[in-house]
C-alpha cells in the first residue's frame, strides 16, 4: 500500500485530507482543541455551582449592635485624626516627605505656569 493511498482506507487521514482542502492543518486543530480545553477548564473552575457555592459561615455571621458601630467610627476617628497631625506637623506645605528624618522637600514645579508663560 503507497503512502498516496492511506486516505482511502482509514478514516482519520480521510478527515485530515478533507479539512486540509478547506484550509484547515493540524495546527489548526490543535489550537482550537487547547482553546477549547481552557474554556472547559475555566467553567469548572470558577463558574460551575460547585465552584460559586460559599461557606455558612460567611453568611451566619452574629449582628452588631449600634454601640459596636458606635465605638467603630470612634476608633476610625482617632486614627484619621492622629494621621491628619501628623500630616500637618512633618509634611504640611511639602511636594514630598522624607520619612527618616522628618523633612520635606519642594520638588514639583507648577506646570500651569510654565504653559502659560510658552504661549
Amino acid at each position: 500500500m503507497a503512502i498516496a493511498d492511506l486516505h482511502r482506507v482509514y478514516p482519520v487521514t480521510q478527515l485530515l485530507v478533507f479539512l486540509r482542502h478547506k484550509g484547515i492543518t493540524i495546527r489548526h486543530l490543535a489550537f482550537g482543541t487547547g482553546v477549547a480545553f481552557f474554556l472547559w477548564a475555566s467553567y469548572h473552575t470558577f463558574f460551575s455551582p460547585q465552584s460559586l457555592s460559599f461557606d455558612e459561615q460567611f453568611y451566619n455571621t452574629p449582628a452588631t449592635t449600634p454601640e459596636e458601630w458606635r465605638n467603630r467610627a470612634q476608633q476610625v476617628k482617632a486614627a484619621f485624626v492622629h494621621a491628619y497631625h501628623g500630616y500637618e506637623q512633618f509634611a504640611w506645605k511639602w511636594d514630598e516627605l522624607r520619612p527618616v528624618s522628618s523633612t520635606g522637600q519642594n520638588k514639583y514645579v507648577p506646570i500651569i505656569f510654565i504653559v502659560k508663560f510658552g504661549d
